[in-house]
C-alpha cells in the first residue's frame, strides 16, 4: 500500500449538490457575537446561471503588478460538508491583478489559482461551480483563521502591555519574514492534506479521493481540515523551531494544535455555536450531533470511521497509544477538550447569560483559545513535552484568575480542570516532568493523516 492512503478506485464525477443557502456576513476584524449573528441575510442569488467549464488560470499569469487593493466578498464552507450546507461570506481586502481585477492574494496568502470573479466582482459562487468555490473557500477559511489568531495577539497584549514575548511575537508576525503561504485547493489524488515549509516556501495542499462508492471526497471542502492545516502554519510562525524537532511529543503537539485550531474555528462562528447547542443542548460530551468533537466527519466516514477522522472527546492515555504523532496528539487534544467542556458547563451554572447557551459557548471558547495562545507564546523550550505545555497553561490560568482585573471567565476553575484532565492521562503538570521521545519518520511535512493506514484503524 502506498503511503498517505491513495485509494485505488476509478473516480466518478459525483459532485456536491448545489444549495442556495443562508449567507453569514463576517467582517475580518469583527469578533463580537451579536454583530456576527445580526448580519444574517435571507439568501444568495444564483450568481452565475451559466456555469459551463471553469477554467482556472495559473496564478503566475495574474500576479499583482500594482499595490492597489480591493475589498471583496469571498464565499467559504462554514463546517464539514456532512454537517452543514450553508456557506459563509468573508469581507476582506485582496490585491488586484495587472489587469485590474481582484485576485486571491493578500499580504499573507497567495492562492495558486485565482478564479474569475462573479458579476459583482466578488468570489461568491454557487457550489456547483466547484473549483471556483473550492479555491475561494480555502482562501477565506485560512484568512479567517489567521485573523482569529492575530486579533487574539492584540487582545493579549492589551491585557499585558509590558509582556516582551507577546510584543516580540507580534513584531515577528507583522514582519512577514517567514514568507507567504501558498494555497492549493485541488492538489491531486490522495486521501490527505498537509502543510509544509522548505526554506522560505510555505504551502498548504488539499487532495481528493474516492470513497467506496466512487464519490469524490474533497479535503478542501471541510473547513475543519483547512483550519487544521492553517493551525500548523500559525504554530510554525509562533514557534518555527517546533517544525524540525525530533521530539515525539512536540511533533504530536503540532498535530494537536491543528485539531484545536479546527475546534476553535467552530467556536469562532456564532452560527455554528447556535447549531451545536441545538443539536446537543449544550452537552459537549454527547456523541450524537456533536460536530465540535468530531473532526472531518465526511473524510472519516469515507475511510470507515463513523465518528470522524478523529474525535476530540477522547480519554486515551499516553500508555494506550502508539508512538506516532497523530495517535499521541489525541492524548493532548482529549485533555484540552475536556478542560473546555468542564469550564463551559461551569459557566452555564455560575455565570448568568441572558442570551443563552450559544452565546456562552462563543465567549468561553474565545477565552480558552486566548488562554491557550498565551500559554504557547510563553514557552521558551525549543522542544516542549506535554508536561511543559500543561504547566504553561496552568500558569496562565492562575495568573489570570489572580489578577486584580480578573473577569468571571478568568475565575472559572481552569486550574482544577487542567490538573485533573492531564493527570488523568498520565501527564504530570509541571515543567520538569515527562518523557521526551524521539520522532521517527518524515517530520518536515504536517499531514492531516498519518503516513500509514495501520495508524488509523
Amino acid at each position: 500500500m502506498k503511503q498517505s492512503f491513495i485509494i485505488g478506485k476509478i473516480l466518478s464525477n459525483a459532485l456536491l449538490v448545489s444549495t442556495v443557502a443562508t449567507v453569514i456576513h463576517v467582517h475580518a476584524s469583527d469578533n463580537h457575537y451579536h454583530d456576527f449573528l445580526n448580519r444574517d441575510i435571507d439568501g444568495i442569488h444564483d450568481i452565475l446561471k451559466k456555469t459551463g467549464n471553469v477554467v482556472l488560470k495559473p496564478f503566475d499569469s495574474l500576479l499583482a503588478s500594482s499595490k492597489k487593493e480591493q475589498s471583496v466578498k469571498i464565499g467559504y464552507y462554514l463546517q464539514d460538508p456532512s454537517v452543514l450546507k450553508e456557506i459563509g461570506i468573508l469581507t476582506t481586502t485582496v490585491k488586484r491583478s495587472k489587469f485590474g481585477g481582484p485576485v486571491l492574494e493578500d499580504k499573507d496568502l497567495c492562492s495558486i489559482y485565482s478564479p474569475s470573479t462573479d458579476a459583482d466582482g466578488n468570489f461568491v459562487y454557487s457550489k456547483d461551480q466547484n473549483k471556483k468555490f473550492d479555491y475561494s473557500s480555502v482562501f477565506a477559511t485560512v484568512r479567517l483563521t489567521m485573523n482569529m489568531c492575530r486579533d487574539d495577539l492584540t487582545f493579549l497584549l492589551s491585557k499585558d502591555p509590558k509582556n516582551k514575548l507577546l510584543s516580540n511575537t507580534i513584531t515577528h508576525w507583522d514582519s512577514r519574514s517567514y514568507g507567504k503561504l501558498y494555497l492549493t485547493a485541488e492538489a491531486g489524488m490522495d486521501a490527505n492534506a498537509f502543510y509544509n515549509r522548505n526554506d522560505q516556501t510555505r504551502e498548504l495542499k488539499f487532495f481528493t479521493f474516492p470513497d467506496d462508492n466512487g464519490t469524490l471526497i474533497h479535503s478542501c471542502r471541510s473547513s475543519e481540515i483547512v483550519a487544521h492545516e492553517a493551525g500548523h502554519s500559525i504554530l510554525d510562525i509562533l514557534h518555527p523551531e517546533y517544525f524540525s524537532t525530533d521530539s515525539l511529543e512536540t511533533g504530536a503537539f503540532h498535530e494537536a494544535y491543528g485539531d484545536l485550531t479546527a475546534m476553535f474555528w467552530t467556536l469562532y462562528q456564532p452560527k455554528l455555536c447556535s447549531l451545536l447547542v441545538s443539536k446537543t443542548s449544550g452537552d459537549l460530551h454527547q456523541r450524537e450531533g456533536n460536530f465540535l468533537a468530531a473532526v472531518a466527519e465526511q473524510f472519516g466516514s469515507a475511510l470507515g470511521m463513523p465518528n470522524g477522522l478523529r474525535n476530540d472527546d477522547d480519554n486515551v492515555t499516553l500508555q494506550q497509544v502508539e508512538p506516532e504523532v497523530h495517535a499521541v496528539s489525541s492524548v493532548f487534544t482529549g485533555a484540552m477538550y475536556d478542560i473546555f467542556a468542564s469550564a463551559y458547563a461551569e459557566s452555564i451554572q455560575n455565570i448568568p447569560d441572558q442570551e443563552g447557551k450559544a452565546n456562552q459557548l462563543y465567549y468561553v471558547g474565545q477565552h480558552f483559545r486566548q488562554m491557550t495562545l498565551q500559554s504557547i507564546i510563553s514557552l521558551e523550550n525549543p522542544a516542549p513535552n506535554f508536561s511543559d505545555l500543561a504547566f504553561s497553561l496552568l500558569s496562565v490560568s492562575k495568573e489570570w484568575s489572580e489578577s486584580s482585573t480578573a473577569s468571571p471567565l478568568d475565575k472559572l476553575n481552569w486550574s482544577q480542570y487542567i490538573n485533573d484532565e492531564f493527570n488523568k492521562r498520565s501527564i504530570l503538570v509541571n515543567n520538569n516532568a515527562g518523557l521526551s521521545l524521539t520522532l521517527k519518520g518524515d517530520k518536515r511535512v504536517c499531514h492531516t493523516l498519518p503516513n500509514n493506514l495501520s495508524n488509523l484503524i
